[in-house]
């Protein structure tokens, strides 16, 4: 990727932890009695069950891969954890209706319900891939792996979180070796324990069509709309990651096309090929809405208003927080698309906030003022 350093650090090559020995004989053995079905399946383009989340960044990721299965020719069951009457008319599952509509007849059907249904959710269907965009803790990923090998299903495709990697101030790009805590983490470890079949993907910050969570990009053109100062913590060099969902998606079809690559217990990288900086992104969001940035940078540990967080008052960690996506690009054939040109990944969201009369909505600014109040005092 490209690395854009606002101060000195190490700029490293991406590569895939190794396997351990005995999780890899697992591993091979399962995949010696699914060979058949394997092979078989692997000559047509597969059949995706995609568990999804009800809600958050990662939500509209089942959407994509959805769509990009489809596509391919292939055929796709989306089990949407939560209740069918509250979320279909929210995205992304309000786009579920005409996804059906322009796919082939029969390769796409939706339900809505609890994890603990997925083996009964889409009775008499062989899947070749299961996707898991949800589980957030070991427990929850036991149930969806139990099915895996159950049903003899010769892939999990897990949706991880780069969130996950511990900040290292003097290196950066985060790579898949770097260390890493959180549930995530340990649903990786779980997984790669009882050998099943499976490789895990870490997105940052995704933006893109039909988000559930706009907050990244929202932030920014919520104030501009309404010509307010922009307030960033830092000095606004710092640089993030910004992933159109889209090059997740085409990350994981690929993913699905080279199992060999993806049933080891592989973790990717599931990033943008380039970083921005903090600024940048502010000056994308303005180039997009047509007007000028009036960025104001504050230094947070000297902010003293009451209830101030940098959580609640910014979208983004104000520190380097991007990923090198290489060993995803080496081993899955796979290169970014979308994220080639961040300026119309950008101008795209903000053609959805308009669509949806996001900058007439009501938003306190209570916050901002308290910020811009004590930066001028």
């Amino acid at each position: 990727m490209a690395f854009i350093a606002a101060s000195p650090l190490t700029a490293r090559s991406a590569f895939a932890p190794a396997a351990s020995a005995a999780a890899t004989r697992r591993r091979a053995a399962a995949a010696t009695a699914a060979g058949a079905a394997r092979g078989d399946r692997r000559r047509r383009a597969p059949t995706v069950l995609i568990l999804n989340t009800k809600g958050g960044g990662h939500a509209f990721i089942g959407l994509h891969v959805a769509e990009a299965v489809l596509a391919a020719g292939g055929r796709v069951r989306l089990l949407n954890v939560g209740d069918e009457a509250s979320l279909s008319t929210a995205l992304p599952c309000a786009r579920y209706a005409g996804v059906a509509a322009s796919a082939a007849d029969g390769a796409f059907a939706v339900a809505y319900g609890s994890a603990d249904e997925l083996p009964t959710a889409f009775p008499g269907v062989a899947f070749d891939v299961v996707l898991d965009n949800n589980s957030k803790r070991v427990d929850e990923a036991a149930s969806v792996a139990d099915f895996v090998a159950s049903a003899a299903i010769p892939q999990l495709l897990y949706i991880s979180s780069a969130g996950q990697y511990v900040y290292d101030p003097s290196v950066a790009p985060h790579i898949e070796g770097d260390a890493a805590a959180g549930g995530q983490v340990e649903v990786e470890a779980s997984l790669s324990a009882r050998g099943t079949p499976f490789a895990a993907f870490r997105p940052i910050y995704l933006v893109g069509a039909a988000s559930a969570k706009r907050d990244y990009l929202d932030f920014f053109f919520d104030r501009l709309v309404r010509g307010r100062r922009v307030p960033i913590p830092g000095s606004g060099a710092e640089v993030t990651s910004l992933t159109d969902v889209a090059d997740v998606a085409s990350m994981l079809v690929a993913a699905m096309a080279r199992p060999a690559a993806a049933t080891g217990g592989e973790v990717y990288n599931a990033t943008a090929g380039r970083g921005v900086t903090l600024d940048g992104v502010a000056r994308l969001c303005a180039a997009a809405v047509g007007v000028d940035a009036a960025v104001v940078h504050y230094d947070p540990s000297r902010v003293a208003v009451d209830g101030f967080s940098v959580k609640k008052a910014f979208p983004f960690r104000p520190r380097h927080f991007f990923a090198d996506a290489g060993a995803a690009e080496a081993a899955l054939g796979w290169a970014p698309g979308a994220n080639g040109d961040l300026a119309a990944v950008v101008a795209q969201s903000y053609a959805e906030y308009v669509a949806l009369g996001l900058g007439e909505r009501d938003v306190s600014f209570a916050m901002d003022d308290a910020i811009l109040g004590a930066v001028a005092a």
